[in-house]
């Protein structure tokens, strides 16, 4: 039990998190309220990038076009197959 709290800390943290901030939005607020949600997102972002692997960045700008296909895919066909589906939705 131990190694899987060694292992997975960070996701049961954020889910007590997410948890505690459904919970008890009123009580978190006075923490969050003032913070601005781009420094929030900022911050998380580089958090994450922190621990990448600085030769698969190397290899993305050598290498672009990998990384080009999952942007088009994720910002172009998915968005046209979800509006696509939509109007199969009753109502539309």
């Amino acid at each position: 039990m131990l190694h899987l709290l060694a292992r997975r800390w960070f996701l049961l943290l954020l889910i007590a998190g997410v948890a505690l901030a459904v919970a008890l939005p009123d009580w978190l607020r006075p923490w969050t309220g003032p913070l601005p949600p781009r420094a929030v997102v900022a911050v998380a972002l580089f958090l994450t990038a922190w621990n990448l692997d600085s030769n698969s960045l190397l290899r993305a700008v050598v290498r672009p076009l990998p990384a080009l296909w999952a942007v088009s895919i994720s910002y172009g066909v998915l968005p046209l197959l979800a509006w696509s589906a939509g109007s199969l939705l009753p109502g539309s």
